[in-house]
């Protein structure tokens, strides 16, 4: 968690160092959740929303069509919004996303992400990492592993750089799961 906050710091930074100002900080469930709220913490921006996005079905799949939740007329409009994700990869969500919050007639949408793929076709105004690498966030560990353990067996732990204690944590809380009948 402490490259999400450094990560977002530099976000910042960046910000700061252009003197944007915004009204609102609007992050996209569930990735730019944690940066979205990090970023209003240290640019003092405490009028925050959140937009839910989809364009990937529960098995990683590429759906057809992205399906939006949110934000509200009453959030941006007139606004100058700050929009947060975790990364930008075919930019699809993410420039979906701004032409929403455009068409409900925000005043200005300046995207940041903390990681932009090199195929991204998106409009990303500021991030701090360009990679081609698949990247899995703590906040979506547990997820990932349980959907490749069905697919790979535990042998998706053996591929995966995950520290022994996290593959351990992450073991037991899909035990925890299963034994609950919770699946992912």
């Amino acid at each position: 968690m402490e490259d999400i906050f450094h990560l977002s710091a530099q976000i910042a930074k960046q910000l700061y160092e252009k003197d944007l100002e915004f009204d609102i900080i609007v992050g996209i469930s569930r990735g730019g959740l944690l940066p979205a709220r990090l970023l209003a913490d240290f640019m003092g921006i405490y009028r925050l929303a959140f937009v839910r996005a989809r364009l990937y079905d529960d098995n990683f799949e590429k759906g057809s069509q992205l399906k939006i939740a949110g934000p509200t007329r009453r959030d941006v409009t007139g606004r100058r919004v700050l929009l947060v994700d975790d990364v930008a990869d075919s930019g699809e969500t993410l420039q979906g996303v701004i032409d929403r919050i455009q068409d409900l007639g925000a005043a200005e949408v300046h995207s940041v992400v903390l990681y932009k793929k090199p195929w991204n076709r998106a409009k990303v105004d500021e991030w701090v990492e360009e990679t081609d690498a698949w990247i899995i966030f703590p906040w979506e560990r547990v997820e990932v592993m349980e959907k490749l353990v069905l697919t790979h067996g535990d042998d998706a732990f053996n591929f995966s750089s995950l520290s022994p204690t996290v593959v351990r944590d992450i073991k037991r809380i899909l035990e925890l799961r299963k034994r609950h009948g919770i699946q992912g």
